[in-house]
């Protein structure tokens, strides 16, 4: 359950402090008074005491539960903000953060990221983030010299680092494949890395990021179980992709590219490309060649007519469209789609 902290309100109890004090002091009213009418007013002033102390919850320095009704005042509770590079990260950072923190993703939907480009009102929300989140490795060109010139009270996480990474075949956009996240086990590293980073800057709430990372780790483990399965026995592992995102997620599966259209995202092929990726298709009876959201198809169209084939679509999740998200389409629906159509197109 999510925590709010609320700070505690001495005034209230220094003022009934005083009322009970005076009313010991003052002993000739006291004696006076009727001995039950005595007995009421120190029960009242019990409960006051008892209520003020626990407005808004239980102590949280108690590790107890805080009323999840209560509002924090902006000045005693900051809730944190999370700026994100893509829409895979956008999605982990929210199955992490749920209530606790807000998600801003920078990238427009429909957007490539390998060639997107902060704008300045973007430079400043990543300033005035809690956290900065990109996957690295070359993804988001820009992300890593933008983190080099971040405030200390910025933490920044890259966080495909501590991944062992594939070395990419186009070397002039980077020495690593860097679709880390196509693969779900590696997408679990990604998200610790996440999960942690909340917590230290939210640490009151470290139990409820840690239960809902847990349960977040929950379906992943189905999600890999599904691709598993239905990547197990097909009469084909081989298939054109469009450019090489999903080399984890071969690896993970045990499928392999037989050709790629474009080694790096929006780098059109060349006549010469295409006759050789055509060729190939044709010697391995491919009749099925793949594209992807958000970038151009023609090259994939034209290979298609040639082989006298069809053009199906592979999502790497660089991001979605609107009407995806009114679906409420995510990763791991997004994932299963992906593995549904290799099944039908290799099976």
């Amino acid at each position: 359950m999510l925590i709010t902290p609320i700070k505690a309100k001495p005034g209230i109890l220094l003022t009934i402090w005083s009322i009970i004090n005076n009313l010991v002091r003052v002993e000739y009213y006291v004696i006076l008074m009727d001995s039950k009418l005595l007995s009421i007013c120190i029960l009242f002033s019990c409960l006051l005491i008892a209520g003020c102390t626990q407005t808004g919850g239980q102590n949280p320095a108690t590790n107890a539960t805080a009323t999840p009704t209560a509002t924090p005042n902006a000045t005693e509770y900051h809730k944190p903000v999370i700026v994100v590079t893509t829409y895979f990260l956008e999605d982990f950072a929210r199955q992490v953060a749920g209530d606790g923190a807000t998600v801003v993703n920078l990238l427009p939907d429909e957007t490539n990221p390998h060639t997107y480009e902060p704008s300045p009102k973007d430079l400043e929300l990543i300033n005035s983030a809690d956290i900065f989140v990109f996957n690295g490795a070359g993804l988001e060109p820009y992300a890593a010299r933008v983190a080099k010139t971040l405030p200390q009270s910025v933490r920044v996480i890259e966080a495909s680092a501590g991944i062992t990474l594939a070395e990419a075949e186009d070397k002039d956009h980077g020495a690593y494949d860097p679709h880390v996240w196509l693969n779900p086990m590696m997408a679990k590293k990604e998200i610790l890395w996440i999960k942690n980073a909340l917590i230290s800057v939210d640490p009151v709430n470290s139990a409820y990021y840690q239960e809902r990372t847990s349960e977040y780790y929950t379906k992943l483990d189905e999600l890999d179980e599904y691709i598993q399965n239905k990547t197990t026995d097909l009469s084909s592992r081989k298939y054109v992709g469009f450019h090489p995102a999903f080399t984890y997620f071969n690896a993970r599966y045990n499928l392999t590219y037989a050709a790629v259209i474009e080694e790096f995202a929006g780098d059109e092929p060349s006549a010469q490309e295409m006759a050789a990726i055509v060729d190939t298709a044709l010697a391995t009876n491919i009749t099925t060649i793949f594209a992807e959201p958000f970038l151009d198809p023609r090259a994939a169209n034209a290979i298609a007519k040639e082989i006298n084939g069809t053009v199906r679509t592979l999502n790497p999740l660089h991001t979605l469209t609107a009407e995806d998200r009114a679906a409420g389409k995510d990763y791991v629906s997004v994932m299963k789609e992906n593995a549904d159509t290799l099944a039908e197109v290799l099976g």
